[in-house]
């Protein structure tokens, strides 16, 4: 990209993986403590999935700081990202969907790296239907957010529609 350098971009690479890494780490912190002294499964599941993410985006920032991430790379553990917070608000069919959910990502995540180690390009599809995957990922949580109808799940509703 003209009039940007390679190490400013690093940079916000490196910011761009830093902070989603640090916001799930204190957010399973918070969690945990909360499950620690309420003993609430949805608690522990919470810190699960929160950990998860903050160890996807970890791999990222690590990755990243020794050189270019793949795209497809990125796009397949965001999407992995979805799985598991959609498993984490679930009421219903959890296992079913975090499964197939992952091995969609993991299919199709490996489908786009080796198209990008060939033609050394993300084809323009598959960033669409990257973002339409993520989509119907968080989706699916938000309709069953909906579904339960709970005055403290409206919070939970308004991120995965924002998401």
């Amino acid at each position: 990209m003209p009039g940007i350098s390679v190490s400013s971009s690093l940079t916000v690479a490196l910011a761009a993986y830093l902070l989603p890494c640090m916001a799930s780490a204190l957010t399973a912190l918070v969690a945990w403590q909360g499950y620690r002294r309420l003993h609430e499964d949805d608690l522990r599941e919470t810190t699960i999935a929160f950990v998860a993410v903050a160890i996807m985006q970890a791999v990222l920032l690590i990755a990243s700081s020794i050189g270019a991430v793949p795209e497809p790379l990125s796009r397949a553990l965001d999407c992995a990202s979805a799985a598991v917070m959609g498993w984490a608000f679930l009421l219903r069919d959890r296992r079913t969907f975090l499964i197939s959910s992952l091995a969609v990502c993991g299919i199709f995540g490996a489908f786009t790296l080796s198209w990008w180690q060939l033609v050394g390009v993300e084809a323009t599809w598959m960033r669409a239907t990257w973002s339409l995957v993520n989509a119907a990922l968080y989706g699916v949580a938000a309709a069953s957010l909906w579904r339960q109808r709970r005055e403290r799940s409206w919070l939970l509703l308004v991120a995965f529609v924002l998401l």
